[in-house]
């Protein structure tokens, strides 16, 4: 067991590092000395070979949403939804070994963020033409304000988790809400958000695919909706 609580269990998000061979598992649950706080647990070479290691990652003394993972190549980032500055916004935090940096303050509003997922593109000169290629990252959020309305967006970042340009809102609605979202890199220039849209009395409910401008986050056609029969409790993983 990596972690124990008498909390209802919470979203959780694994990562990969593929160069070095370590897996990054990134999980809220209670702190220690306050509120919650998220942690990292990295495991290293083949299984069965070492123990996992477990690493606070963020103690704000704050109420965390949610945090999802992904490898830069470099180093972890991490994708917190929490309240430290009041409402709950988005913050992308550096990690490798210990935090890195100042966490990035990804959005200011007073709409209360629920989910997160970050992912960063690479390139592999084998498989893709790298010559005019420049790594990036980005991060989705879904999330909803005090009037009902609901939204899914994301906003581009550099390598290392700082923003390079304006949030881009690709939904909005005051019936339909966004969960389960997955991103992913498609190719060199584009990367792919999944998630499921759906609507809490209407019963419609749909797997989405959206195909994003890794440079500016903006999409590059119209969205697939890839199922239309996704139930109560559907998901999808890119």
């Amino acid at each position: 067991d990596l972690t124990m609580t008498d909390e209802a269990p919470r979203p959780t998000e694994l990562a990969t590092d593929l160069i070095d061979s370590r897996f990054g598992f990134a999980f809220v649950r209670e702190s220690d000395q306050c509120l919650d706080a998220v942690y990292i647990t990295e495991l290293a070479g083949a299984s069965g070979v070492g123990m996992p290691e477990t690493t606070l990652v963020s103690d704000t003394c704050s109420t965390v949403q949610h945090a999802s993972i992904a490898h830069n190549g470099k180093r972890w980032l991490i994708a917190i939804a929490d309240d430290r500055m009041g409402p709950v916004d988005v913050y992308v935090q550096g990690f490798d070994g210990s935090p890195v940096g100042d966490p990035q303050r990804i959005t200011d509003s007073m709409s209360e963020e629920h989910e997160t997922a970050i992912t960063a593109t690479s390139c592999d000169p084998d498989v893709l033409d790298c010559t005019s290629f420049t790594p990036r990252a980005l991060v989705a959020w879904s999330g909803s304000d005090d009037s009902g309305n609901n939204e899914l967006a994301v906003r581009p970042l550099d390598i290392d988790g700082t923003p390079t340009g304006d949030a881009v809102v690709l939904e909005q609605s005051s019936e339909l809400r966004f969960t389960g979202l997955s991103a992913q890199q498609l190719g060199d220039k584009f990367i792919g958000l999944a998630y499921r849209r759906y609507g809490p009395t209407t019963g419609q409910s749909e797997i989405v695919l959206d195909v994003l401008d890794a440079a500016t986050g903006e999409r590059d056609r119209d969205p697939w909706v890839l199922s239309t029969e996704a139930g109560p409790a559907g998901s999808v993983d890119l």
